[in-house]
């Protein structure tokens, strides 16, 4: 078994003890030599920097307490199982990595496809190399993966986008420790770039707790959203409880910021939190699972709804507040102990309806065609995370397959909903190929791509299958199924075993994230077109991060000294917002070239020049109408999604 200890910690000669204990530690750290070499050459340079002796020990504390289980011991295949293609989904995928900088990068091959293989040095960031000092300042132990790798197909990141899709950042949060006890031996935030270069690092907050011995841990946190394009959310666990939330205005040039405690005087569980700018409210879940609470910037409630239910146990995970069609105001629940998804109406509290389990008023079928009929107490879902809506009836979800046992490979999963007939059906999965008893995330991309997280809970490190082999697990899939991106965790001091079991009760052990962010620095155009010979204007454009409001924005155009400006609105949860505006401006100009420039009202924009086109024939082709185009021109522009 692994042992789930510290990496180094601060020991002199003085602190030996008996001849004993000095053969043991002498032992341990030539076993710790050989299984960590990189890690610890990583570490002791970073440490000779900042002007400090070390000797390295091995970890003496095995977290786990148990052996490697034989009922997972199975390798999964990659996929495990592939999803069917999805209308939009690209068909075709180029394998081939992308070297454009001149740079040799070495390559992974899974699944006949080639990956750009990129490890990430934690101890190159000044955030965490201030950890490291810190800790060994104060003679604690560091908690650090034995290697953070990433594995990268730039080609398959891009899908109908084109290479904007593969900039901007990731999010993500990981901790170490045993989550069923609380005990979060290390915890950081992450805003790294897909080739993996770290734009900012944050070391959680500590605390002690008098039912933890006294002792002193690191919060951790779940909960992740976007504000908005430079500002992330934090919801924070501490001693199995709220830890309090925070926002972190990240910086892109590197300098240090630490994230910000808000809304203090609100006690709220560390599963969510959500802001909606139109509402000027955030939007959390109590400490109890049981109700959802929106709150104003001064921590005044202004709405709450309880579960009324009767259950023993309800278990709130996630909580959106959107608005409908028809204007109005809606709450979506993740119901984890209910297998559903509860709809609210935000007005009066009520549940306008539930999706799955026994309560539900929906006919379901799954991607295989099982049916699930309605107020039967069965979901083609168990114990789902973060699942939420995406725009045009639809919602994505972390299946994680686990009831109590473990029902089948934890899965994302995107599922149709028909509110009218009370239907729904599973249209596309992504088999993880391991179990992930808790967390998981799985969220839309520009791309069409699928972003989420999961945690094996049985690690095999010699894997063909790469995603069974890390403790924790970021990944982006095309709609074919194709992995597009990973980022691996490795476990503390794994190096040499070849499988382990590593949760408590449905707690993982060791390494772990809750959910995932993406964000750009720009806004996203595409499939830019200037037609002067009809005076059109047509593109695709997205948010920085996917906001859940609609945006205004405003559009100018301009070609040499002509200049046309036009009002849009951004369509919410990365919906592909398709705008065609035809000005007679235009027509018949000599430019060769005009800029098509976007400003959100948030102050986010983007810029963009494309040659001009001076057919008399529309941009817009019975391709439109058959996706519902706007038919004739006006001059307010049509939007599409």
């Amino acid at each position: 078994m692994p042992a789930y200890g510290s990496v180094i910690d601060d020991v002199s000669s003085s602190d030996a003890g008996g001849p004993n204990e000095g053969a043991a530690d002498a032992a341990g750290s030539k076993n710790f030599l050989e299984r960590n070499y990189t890690t610890l050459v990583a570490l002791l340079g970073c440490v000779a920097l900042l002007g400090l002796n070390v000797q390295p020990r091995s970890p003496d504390v095995d977290l786990s307490g148990r052996e490697p289980s034989s009922a997972l011991a199975a390798e999964p295949s990659f996929p495990s199982r592939a999803p069917p293609s999805t209308a939009g989904a690209p068909s075709t995928e180029n394998p081939d990595p992308m070297g454009d900088d001149g740079n040799v990068v070495p390559t992974t091959v899974v699944d006949g496809i080639e990956y750009e293989h990129m490890p990430i040095s934690l101890l190159d960031n000044d955030v965490l190399a201030k950890y490291a000092k810190t800790q060994l300042a104060a003679n604690l132990p560091i908690y650090l993966p034995d290697s953070v790798d990433i594995f990268w197909n730039k080609n398959l990141t891009q899908g109908d986008i084109g290479e904007t899709a593969s900039e901007g950042y990731v999010a993500l949060s990981i901790a170490h420790g045993d989550f069923a006890l609380g005990t979060i031996d290390a915890a950081f935030t992450l805003i790294v770039t897909l080739d993996g270069d770290i734009v900012e690092a944050s070391v959680a907050p500590t605390f002690t707790a008098d039912e933890l011995n006294g002792q002193t841990y690191f919060k951790r946190f779940e909960g992740l959203k976007m504000k908005d394009s430079e500002t992330l959310m934090l919801a924070g666990n501490a001693d199995l409880d709220g830890g309090g939330f925070y926002e972190w205005k990240f910086s892109e040039d590197g300098s240090e910021v630490t994230p910000s405690p808000f809304l203090q005087n609100v006690s709220a569980s560390s599963h969510d939190i959500q802001y909606f700018q139109d509402e000027d409210m955030y939007l959390v879940i109590g400490e109890n699972l049981d109700r959802v609470l929106a709150f104003n910037g001064n921590g005044t409630k202004l709405w709450e709804h309880i579960c009324d239910s009767t259950r023993p146990s309800i278990h709130f995970n996630h909580a959106q507040l959107v608005r409908d069609d028809n204007g109005e105001l809606a709450v979506y629940i993740s119901v984890r102990d209910f297998n559903s998804v509860q709809k609210v109406n935000f007005t009066n509290g009520e549940v306008i309806w539930e999706l799955g389990g026994k309560d539900g008023l929906f006919n379901i079928t799954d991607i295989d065609g099982t049916q699930y009929a309605p107020f039967q107490g069965h979901s083609p879902w168990n114990h789902q995370h973060n699942a939420e809506y995406v725009g045009g009836g639809r919602i994505a979800m972390f299946d994680n397959g686990y009831n109590g046992s473990m029902v089948r490979h934890s899965r994302m999963l995107l599922l149709d909903v028909n509110e009218e007939d009370k239907s729904a059906e599973v249209v596309w999965e992504w088999s993880t190929g391991v179990h992930s008893l808790i967390f998981g995330d799985c969220d839309i991309l520009p791309s069409e791509n699928i972003v989420g997280t999961f945690w094996p809970s049985t690690v095999h490190t010699k894997s063909v299958d790469i995603r069974s082999s890390y403790e924790a697990v970021a990944v982006e899939v095309t709609r074919n199924g194709s992995m597009a991106w990973m980022m691996g965790v490795r476990g503390t001091n794994v190096i040499g075993e070849t499988e382990y079991t590593r949760y408590s009760g449905e707690a993982p052990i060791g390494w772990a994230m809750y959910s995932v962010e993406r964000v750009y620095s720009d806004m996203i155009v595409n499939n830019v077109a200037v037609n002067t010979g009809t005076g059109e204007v047509s593109f695709d454009v997205f948010n920085t991060y996917r906001q859940g409001f609609d945006l205004a924005s405003v559009v100018t155009v301009t070609c040499d000294s002509v200049v046309v400006a036009f009002d849009i609105t951004v369509l919410p949860h990365w919906q592909k917002t398709t705008v065609f505006q035809t000005d007679t401006t235009l027509i018949g100009i000599p430019s060769t070239e005009c800029i098509v420039e976007v400003v959100s009202d948030k102050g986010d924009s983007v810029s963009h020049t494309t040659p001009v086109i001076s057919s008399i024939s529309s941009a817009t082709s019975a391709d439109d109408n058959d996706r519902g185009g706007p038919g004739p021109r006006s001059q307010a522009p049509s939007i599409l999604h």
